[in-house]
């Protein structure tokens, strides 16, 4: 083991006494990159520390902060970012910019920029689909809370038509929210699944004992989506499902999805699950 190339850098894990008994390597040869890629708010984050827990190996991500390293052999230095060292590579591509600023300005270069990440990719990576109900309230937290246990004032899902003002703070409103996300949602989706040059496996898990508990105050109401709202996310589902369709793939599971009610039903709201 090359003490040099063992990091010694997880903070997140340093005041767990299981976790921090991990550790991590770069990789001894050089490989070409491969996306660990996903809408904001579906789980990337944790799916990486998880990776590099469960098979020793780094994983990079394209956004700063992870750069500068301490090694279990005591020396310092910093890793190059595509340093073809690492197991996989986090990626979110323009979602983070098509939804927390200008949807209407990123629309005129994200399918082509996706495209562009797609072929330096190779099509080669993890592509990680959320139920998009729970990754728009996922990222809504976050763009508030700034970091993945963050949470968003309840104002910031009221359904009022004006823009919301907190504190100092004037936000856009959660209809327009959930309107730049979904196209997001469904665009990184679809343009990732035509994309992929190769399926090695497709991967369906239930939540089981693995899911953090729902025992603390929720900070959104029950119904979180008015109707027209939640169409709008049936409607890109159905878009995803199309795509995999033509893939070949199996569909999303969407009978396990929190919030999935079926569209009209013989000219009657069915209402949320």
């Amino acid at each position: 083991m090359d003490l040099n190339k063992t990091l010694n850098w997880l903070d997140l894990w340093s005041n767990d006494t299981f976790c921090n008994q991990f550790t991590v390597h770069l990789l001894e040869e050089n490989l070409p990159p491969r996306a660990l890629v996903s809408f904001p708010g579906s789980g990337n984050t944790w799916l990486r520390m998880l990776l590099m827990g469960v098979t020793g190996y780094y994983v990079d991500t394209i956004y700063p902060g992870d750069e500068l390293f301490n090694s279990k052999a005591g020396s310092s230095y910093e890793l190059e970012k595509d340093c073809n060292c690492s197991l996989l590579q986090k990626t979110h591509d323009l979602s983070l910019f098509s939804v927390v600023y200008n949807m209407a300005l990123a629309n005129k270069s994200t399918d082509k920029r996706l495209n562009q990440e797609v072929e330096q990719f190779r099509g080669d990576g993890i592509l990680v689909i959320r139920n998009p109900f729970k990754a728009i309230l996922s990222y809504r937290n976050f763009a508030f809370g700034g970091n993945m246990a963050g949470l968003a004032p309840a104002e910031a899902f009221s359904q009022g038509p004006g823009p919301i003002v907190i504190g100092t703070r004037r936000i856009s409103t959660w209809d327009q929210f959930i309107s730049r996300s979904v196209a997001s949602w469904e665009m990184l989706a679809t343009v990732w699944i035509r994309g992929l040059k190769r399926r090695t496996e497709l991967l369906f898990r239930q939540d089981n004992s693995f899911k953090r508990s729902e025992s603390g105050p929720k900070n959104y109401p029950k119904n979180p989506f008015t109707e027209s709202q939640h169409l709008l996310i049936l409607k890109s589902i159905q878009n995803v499902q199309l795509a995999l369709k033509d893939r070949g793939l199996d569909p999303l599971p969407v009978e396990m999805y929190d919030f999935y009610t079926p569209m009209y039903q013989y000219g009657r709201w069915e209402g949320y699950r």
